[in-house]
């Protein structure tokens, strides 16, 4: 993303290329700076993001993305995001057996999750490492050292693989993982801010951001997977054209996976509904400018399961 020179009026596209408007963006954010500004950030994703996962799993989305595991019985996962923890739920309910260490750069989601599974019986360990300062509106992390450990059924690190260094170690030091999965990823609407990242300029494009958090977690997997082991990755998409919505698909994680020992094992799409709440954590809008995705828009969730040779 270029330098900002005007700022836009509260209906106008937002300038991060999120497809939102302004007003629905960052609008409220900009009106704010240093320690408040990355707390509102924060809660403000969590907040659309519990829109969208009460939407998928009306429509038992979440189940669906367990189940494509449920052949493998995958015993060891490493989850990628774990936003509100319905995806942890649905992998701890589907998987019975499985031993979960969920990852997320947003504390807020993270004490949201562990309330969620607190709530159903399950007992999280929360391991909360980030150390933040800011200066005007960009902001830095460091990590609070020497405090990671993967000792519970289910772990909620606060961790980012673009940069966390202790934390990658750190992974590839545990038995190898069964599996990582990583679902519906996104991030809290400032993380352009973020210093940590600044170089890999990952929002100067419509979906950057999200391809490179997969291309990572297939060069991660490339190192803490066992042989045969899985990556399991899903988006949202628009499917006007299945066949070209697959096809695209299945092209853009051939390259993302380019150089790692993964390769594709299983492709499937299903259909679902965005949430109508202006609220909401938005999908990649890759139509033309000024081009709506609404209620008749056709829309799929790509399931790609990826495994190590």
């Amino acid at each position: 993303m270029g330098t900002i020179t005007k700022i836009p009026d509260p209906y106008d596209p937002c300038y991060c290329q999120s497809g939102r408007k302004y007003k629905f963006c960052h609008y409220q954010l900009d009106k704010l700076s240093g320690p408040e500004r990355f707390k509102a950030a924060l809660q403000m994703y969590l907040e659309g993001w519990k829109t969208n996962a009460e939407h998928f799993q009306n429509q038992n989305c979440y189940d669906w993305m367990a189940s494509q595991l449920r052949p493998f019985q995958p015993k060891q996962i490493l989850d990628i995001g774990c936003g509100d923890g319905a995806g942890i739920i649905a992998l701890a309910t589907v998987l019975e057996g499985s031993r979960i260490l969920s990852l997320d750069d947003n504390s807020s989601c993270l004490n949201l999750a562990k309330e969620r599974c607190e709530s159903i019986g399950l007992n999280p360990d929360l391991i909360n490492r980030f150390s933040v300062s800011t200066n005007g509106q960009k902001h830095q992390i460091a990590t609070i050292q020497n405090r990671l450990r993967f000792e519970s059924r289910i772990t909620l690190i606060e961790g980012d693989i673009l940069w966390d260094d202790e934390l990658l170690n750190f992974m590839q030091a545990l038995p190898k993982f069964d599996a990582i999965t990583v679902w519906l990823m996104g991030t809290y609407a400032i993380k352009i801010d973020c210093a940590n990242i600044a170089r890999l300029r990952a929002f100067s494009e419509v979906g950057k951001y999200r391809r490179i958090v997969n291309q990572r977690a297939y060069q991660l997997g490339d190192k803490i997977l066992k042989p045969g082991g899985l990556i399991h990755i899903v988006n949202r998409g628009i499917a006007t054209d299945r066949i070209n919505f697959k096809e695209l698909t299945i092209n853009e994680h051939s390259e993302l996976s380019a150089g790692t020992t993964l390769k594709m094992l299983h492709f499937e799409m299903r259909d679902y509904k965005e949430a109508a709440d202006n609220t909401r954590i938005t999908m990649e809008n890759r139509l033309l400018e000024n081009s709506v995705i609404d209620n008749k828009t056709p829309l799929a969730l790509s399931s790609v399961i990826s495994i190590k040779s």
